[in-house]
């Protein structure tokens, strides 16, 4: 009965699209959801088992969801929020996931002693949820447990797909910058996932794999499609701000522009530290004092206290790491937001930067997995080439006057990543010799600045394989790294003030020898000289001390790149001259 009615409902509406007004589709969109949430009878235990076991979508939810995709474009533009909200109040996967595992393990006794007052059969409001511009949490009725039995993992990744679809195809640009926060951050509640090792009752289906790879998908997809409209509003914003408007006040005609939400920034961050480091994940929904202990006898711990995660999730998580899932989120936050994030607080630019420099220091997880050892140490490479790439920006100071202020916050950006870069680098390189002379390596000895988490000679050999591979991508980046002046220079101003002088030492030889040689200011010169963009090489003189500690390294790589980086330090500041007709050349170094 109830898949033939969900047929019956999407072939109506269909059909009667070009007739129905805006409540009519609302109704339509009430129906839906209530098939969604409810797909089984309360009193059905045994269906909403078989639903959870075989991790595939029931009859009457395959309906529904052709149903919603079949729903755009709206009778009026005002409904774009309530399909939103649909979709969204279904992506909870922390909530449901703790309250499917109880309903499980005990009878559906509430659904079971009252089935006709199912949710799903309730009549309708007397008042439809008014379109306001904020998605509301959910504006429906519910029984949560019985809800949470249908909301499995498996229709949450085609909730998000859809989810995605809508934002980024249909959804005009003023909803999307309302919408933003909200979808964000429901999504990247289905990307955290990966951390959990949620399986569904009944053993299978449940497996929230499929789920953070496609929310990842999707979460990319919004970011990339709602930021930049987030930032039209926030820049058609200024003016009104500085002529007296009130700031946050809704549009006044239909066609305004929106208010670029408060919270924004914030959920950016938040989603992020949760997918890419496993913090601050969502806690489970409060319990009443039976539920709580219901609790203490079955066992589900899915958040610490803490809000981290318990040792359980934290080893399923290495084994739930898609390096190109990982790469596309660590993309997302280096060349989407953080190109464009000249609207953020400062404290959010540095939060955003703070999740680049944790994970470039996450340990490998002991796994018996080979592959569990190496995606995180993979992981870490990547994080440590965009804290690179974010240094390397802001070199270019012309421009169009709307470029301005992007140029000025990606400045501003590489400034706060470059005393990261360097402490992260210093902190490789020192380890690596340090490791290297336990080994047994005639090395000077260097204090270690990173803590080992092990302990012993047993794990010396692979912990030195681990550290040359880190001082080899920490040499490597460094020696093609060039930063513009102004982010030298706050670097040194507020972590290394003893390198003034060298600092103006250098530039000072690099503008004589420029004028010397009688080339024009824009022209580009290798190795560190003043170019286009005037980036320089003179960072590195804040890691001569590491540089030095891997001078002779065992490793030919390490060795001949340490060198070749204190032989460009010694060029910079006067002490060598490497040119072609110099007194020394580099094979004689």
């Amino acid at each position: 009965a109830r898949t033939d009615l969900a047929s019956c409902i999407s072939s109506v509406y269909s059909v009667l699209r070009p007739r129905l007004e805006l409540d009519d589709a609302r109704r339509v969109l009430r129906w839906l959801s209530r098939f969604v949430c409810y797909p089984v009878g309360g009193d059905d235990a045994a269906g909403f088992a078989s639903l959870s076991a075989l991790g595939q979508l029931s009859p009457v939810q395959k309906l529904a969801l052709a149903g919603l995709a079949g729903l755009p474009p709206p009778p009026a533009p005002e409904l774009w929020p309530e399909l939103l909200d649909v979709l969204c109040h279904t992506l909870r996967p922390f909530h449901t996931a703790a309250l499917r595992a109880r309903a499980t393990s005990a009878p559906a006794a509430a659904g079971a002693s009252r089935p006709r007052e199912h949710p799903a059969m309730l009549p309708e409001a007397a008042a439809p949820p008014s379109p306001a511009t904020a998605i509301a949490a959910g504006p429906y009725p519910i029984d949560a447990l019985v809800e949470a039995r249908g909301l499995t993992p498996a229709w949450m990744a085609h909730a998000c797909e859809l989810l995605s679809d809508w934002y980024t195809g249909h959804v005009p640009w003023q909803v999307r910058v309302v919408a933003f926060p909200v979808v964000a951050a429901r999504l990247a509640e289905c990307m955290a996932t990966r951390h959990l090792a949620v399986a569904a009752p009944g053993g299978g289906g449940g497996n929230t794999d499929a789920l953070w790879r496609c929310a990842a998908r999707a979460f990319v997809a919004v970011v990339r499609s709602g930021l930049p409209a987030v930032n039209v509003a926030a820049q058609q914003q200024q003016p009104a701000v500085a002529a007296g408007s009130v700031g946050g006040a809704a549009p006044a005609a239909a066609g305004a522009a929106p208010v670029a939400p408060t919270d924004t920034w914030p959920t950016l961050v938040h989603a992020f530290e949760m997918f890419l480091l496993g913090q601050n994940l969502p806690w489970e929904p409060p319990l009443q004092p039976q539920q709580q202990q219901q609790q203490q006898h079955e066992q589900l711990p899915l958040v610490s206290a803490a809000g981290r995660l318990p040792p359980h999730a934290a080893a399923a998580s290495a084994g739930s790491a898609d390096p190109d899932a990982l790469s596309a989120v660590l993309d997302c936050l280096a060349d989407d937001v953080l190109t464009a994030c000249h609207f953020a607080p400062l404290e959010t630019r540095a939060a955003l930067v703070r999740v680049l420099d944790l994970g470039s220091r996450a340990t490998p997880r002991s796994s018996g997995a080979a592959t569990a050892a190496v995606l995180p140490q993979r992981f870490q490479a990547l994080c440590l080439s965009k804290l690179c790439l974010l240094c390397g920006r802001g070199g270019a100071a012309g421009g169009a006057a709307a470029r301005a202020q992007s140029a000025r916050c990606q400045v501003e950006v590489a400034q706060l990543a470059l005393p990261v870069l360097l402490s992260r680098a210093d902190a490789v390189l020192r380890r690596y010799a340090v490791e290297a002379a336990a080994a047994g390596a005639t090395l000077p000895a260097a204090p270690a600045t990173e803590p080992s988490g092990r302990a012993g000679a047993a794990g010396r050999p692979a912990v030195l394989a681990e550290y040359t591979d880190k001082a080899r991508h920490v040499v490597q980046l460094l020696s093609a790294l060039r930063i513009a002046p102004a982010v030298v220079d706050a670097t040194v101003a507020t972590s290394h003030p003893q390198l003034r002088p060298w600092l103006n030492v250098s530039r000072a030889r690099r503008r004589s020898a420029s004028t010397a040689a009688g080339d024009a200011p824009s022209s580009s010169k290798a190795g560190g000289e003043i170019g286009a963009d005037h980036s320089e090489q003179t960072h590195l003189l804040a890691l001569y001390g590491a540089l030095c500690a891997c001078a002779a390294a065992p490793d030919a790589a390490v060795r001949e790149g340490a060198c070749a980086l204190l032989l460009q330090i010694g060029q910079d500041v006067g002490l060598l001259d490497l040119s072609p007709g110099g007194s020394a050349s580099l094979h004689d170094a």
